[in-house]
């Protein structure tokens, strides 16, 4: 008998692999969605259109400088309970100065004219204020770029991390941005090996000739609350390009790592809701916490029985 639910979890677990770590969008809100799940270990680039609603593969720009290994490698274990992450730094740094690369990856995603949601989830290891400080940015606009060039940063909106310090002094804000420098630091400061949930609104206010001309970011919220950081209308409107009517492209940003410095982020999701954007613990994780429950409680009980 005891066999028998053995078995009978097994195969629960393995239909709960199945459905849940599919990356497809199910939902009309989910526009694009990675979980990172299905892909082999090591670099993410050439592995195919992998994930769910994307318009394009993974793709980056190479060394930066002479010296500077970018790594986009796909990992495993290092974000408890979310199973593979996207790993991003630098494998080596063998000149001076701080190591930057405005596109380490990007990807692009349907064209969108109405309110965007970006979640993901995010951990550092490593990142420090020195100098300038450490400096994570996922920034959204219309432009493919393999340059390393600001041009294509200067001309977004975004959501960041800074390792600063901030213009307000703090050190290791989530910031939000537009265009350039223009930005908004949060007073949460996020520590080095947490893992958090972000979720960043991209939105048009209706004042600015349609275009999109706000962004707040939201760290942590199970729901839609008031956003921890927000840049609006009257905040600095006058992006690089000053016509973003759509968002359609993906972009990852770092500045001033070393060597050993890492950031990961998983179950990144774009939706037109909130909801929908909330990063969630991996298909597969759940499935094994579900099954060793699911077992849990046969070997209780089977005990009882004794």
């Amino acid at each position: 008998m005891y066999r028998h639910l053995l078995t009978i979890a097994a195969i629960a677990a393995l239909v709960a692999v199945q459905l849940l770590s599919a990356t497809a969008p199910a939902t009309a809100e989910l526009i694009a969605a990675d979980d990172f799940e299905s892909y082999s270990l090591g670099s993410i680039l050439d592995q195919g259109t992998v994930g769910g609603g994307w318009a394009s593969a993974w793709s980056g720009r190479g060394s930066t400088k002479s010296g500077y290994v970018p790594l986009r490698d796909v990992s495993a274990g290092v974000m408890a309970g979310f199973g593979q992450s996207l790993e991003v730094g630098f494998s080596s740094i063998t000149t001076s100065g701080a190591p930057t690369n405005h596109n380490i990856v990007q990807r692009t995603f349907d064209a969108q004219t109405g309110d965007v949601y970006v979640g993901f989830a995010v951990k550092t290891t490593g990142m420090d204020t020195a100098g300038v400080g450490d400096f994570v940015q996922l920034f959204f606009n219309n432009t493919v770029d393999t340059s390393n060039t600001s041009s294509s940063k200067d001309s977004s909106l975004s959501g960041a991390i800074d390792f600063g310090p901030a213009p307000d002094g703090s050190e290791g804000a989530y910031i939000v941005r537009k265009g350039g420098d223009y930005q908004t630091p949060t007073s949460f400061l996020h520590p080095n090996d947490e893992i958090h949930r972000v979720v960043i609104r991209f939105s048009k206010s209706g004042g600015n000739g349609g275009n999109y001309d706000e962004v707040a970011l939201f760290v942590d919220q199970a729901t839609e609350g008031t956003p921890d950081a927000m840049r609006g209308e009257t905040d600095e409107v006058n992006l690089a390009a000053g016509s973003l009517t759509t968002l359609s492209q993906l972009h990852l940003r770092l500045y001033g790592l070393e060597a050993t410095d890492r950031v990961y982020v998983d179950d990144l999701r774009i939706a037109t809701t909130y909801a929908e954007a909330i990063p969630e613990p991996s298909g597969l994780a759940l499935a094994l916490v579900g099954g060793g429950l699911l077992l849990a409680v046969i070997h209780r009980r089977r005990l009882r029985v004794r």
